[in-house]
């Protein structure tokens, strides 16, 4: 049990001393004691410190509690103890500033010595280590005994439990809750909100404290690891009312407890690596040079999803301060796989060239574009980042995923330019066409020729040839419609057709050269 100002304050050293202000602050936890005759002791305040003075350094300046006991209460130290022979009797402002914070304040009477005090105050919180390793050694015990049984995260939830007394959950990654004690626990909609997932994904540190006051609690948040992965999480949801600081003995455990279960989720092929390595191996064969034999023998023990199938390939934009790393792209990728197993749709997932490709079966869940939907905008908000997704056509055997494959460098492209969030081969089978046309040199030359007379003469003039030319083919050839869409004079209107016809050698009112124009439009507009 945490050595507390209540705790202290029932030892016999201690049974003359008064608080008087910070009630609801009695349960907060000592680490560390210190004594204060300085007028500024404020740059050195420890988490947990608990301050103990003559006043001397305060006489005549009892003002200065104020912003020395705003500082404890930033730093969560654990109160304030002082003798008022120097000073005399503590202001009312002070108690009550005092209260609003719940920092204890302590009057310890002018007789009484500190050495006994700081004495014993150093030995209950060595006590309270002992006792913490003792524990941690004791529940690395437990923990062995428990070790690969079926109800191996239930019974460590059940022994974190025994050990804090707090409320104990264990989650993968996306917060699904894995186990809990005691009974099933719902996670607060406050720990799933995408940005405080975001918050404990980015951290550098292992574990984070985090307060909320709607609920009414305390989360204490220790991540879960495989490698720099993060796997999951352990969460202690504290009472608002108790005080808790975590020491060394709790972090040794909560830390000894997450790569116990990191260890777990690696025996269960969770992101197993030699999965993965031959994984990405296959699928870089696939789309490689082996021929129709080849793949199918190289097919035969993948663990993949049967034909028919689709690929999905994930993009996320990035700018130059955002870095894709390794570590981000897998973890990525591990979202990607896991959101789809939640909806029932098995996959092979692997990362590729800062996206992520994968296959899956082709059955009504996968087709399904709300489904598809909602996954995309789940890793959009868990990455606060835009995701792009393509869907190939169907795809009869693994030889026809090397196709697939580079076709969605061209529907990542199409999404990009008509910008679509997911991009459905069978829905743009025109528009990869047109992209494949764009490919050919004599079409872009086509373009270029058709189209830079009349660039170079909206440059010099100032005139909007261009955009009327794309306002009329939209319209059909239709001049009332464009000439109304345009905002123009039906006469202005044939004068900028006259002037596009002596430009180009087109003829607008042939159905032909209006065909070119567009095609050339077309190219024109993709390419840029």
């Amino acid at each position: 049990m945490p050595f507390s100002i209540e705790n202290m304050l029932q030892l016999r050293e201690f049974k003359d001393c008064t608080v008087i202000a910070g009630h609801k602050g009695i349960n907060r936890v000592i680490q560390c004691v210190d004594t204060m005759e300085v007028p500024d002791i404020t740059p050195w305040l420890q988490c947990g410190e608990l301050l103990i003075t003559t006043g001397y350094s305060l006489e005549g300046h009892l003002e200065r509690l104020i912003p020395l006991l705003d500082a404890m209460y930033n730093n969560d130290s654990a109160g304030l103890m002082i003798k008022t022979r120097i000073i005399g009797p503590i202001p009312q402002m002070i108690i009550d500033f005092a209260d609003s914070k719940g920092i204890p304040l302590i009057v310890i009477p002018d007789d009484t010595p500190f050495i006994p005090m700081v004495n014993t105050i150093i030995n209950c919180i060595s006590d309270e280590l002992n006792h913490s390793f003792t524990r941690f050694f004791s529940m690395s015990k437990d923990i062995k005994m428990i070790q690969g049984t079926p109800s191996f995260l239930n019974d460590l939830a059940d022994i974190i439990y025994t050990y804090f007394q707090f409320p104990t959950i264990i989650t993968d990654y996306l917060l699904d809750v894995c186990a809990s004690c005691p009974g099933y626990i719902q996670l607060p909609a406050f720990i799933t909100n995408d940005k405080l997932l975001h918050r404990m994904r980015s951290t550098e540190r292992s574990s984070l404290f985090i307060s909320d006051t709607s609920e009414d609690a305390h989360f204490l948040i220790q991540q879960i690891r495989i490698d720099k992965l993060i796997a999951g999480y352990i969460i202690l949801i504290i009472p608002a009312d108790q005080h808790y600081i975590k020491n060394d003995g709790d972090a040794m455990i909560l830390n000894y407890a997450a790569n116990i279960i990191s260890a777990n989720f690696k025996q269960e092929n969770f992101l197993n690596a030699q999965v993965q390595r031959k994984n990405l191996s296959l699928y870089s064969n696939l789309v490689g040079n082996l021929n129709g034999v080849d793949v199918q023998e190289s097919m035969k023990e993948a663990p993949w999803p049967l034909p028919p199938f689709l690929l999905i390939t994930v993009e996320t934009e990035f700018d130059e301060q955002f870095n894709m790393s390794d570590t981000l792209l897998m973890q990525l990728m591990y979202s990607i796989r896991t959101l789809f197993k939640k909806y029932g749709i098995s996959n092979m997932t692997v990362p590729w060239n800062n996206t992520i490709r994968c296959i899956v079966p082709f059955n009504s869940q996968a087709v399904n574009r709300s489904i598809l939907s909602t996954i995309k905008d789940r890793v959009s908000s868990l990455f606060d980042r835009r995701i792009r997704m393509t869907v190939s056509g169907r795809l009869d055997g693994y030889d026809q995923i090397k196709s697939a494959h580079f076709e969605a460098y061209d529907l990542l492209s199409i999404s990009r330019n008509m910008n679509l969030s997911i991009a459905f081969a069978d829905d743009l089978l025109y528009e990869i066409a047109m992209l494949q046309t764009l490919r050919n040199s004599h079409m872009r030359t086509f373009a270029f020729k058709l189209l830079s007379t009349l660039e170079d003469y909206d440059a010099q003039h100032g005139s909007e040839l261009i955009h009327t030319l794309q306002v009329l083919i939209e319209n059909r050839g239709i001049q009332t419609k464009t000439a109304n869409d345009l905002f123009l004079h039906r006469n202005t209107l044939l004068y900028r057709m006259r002037k596009i016809e002596s430009l180009t050698g087109l003829d607008l009112s042939d159905s032909g050269d209006l065909h070119k124009a567009y095609m050339a439009l077309y190219v024109h507009n993709f390419a840029q």
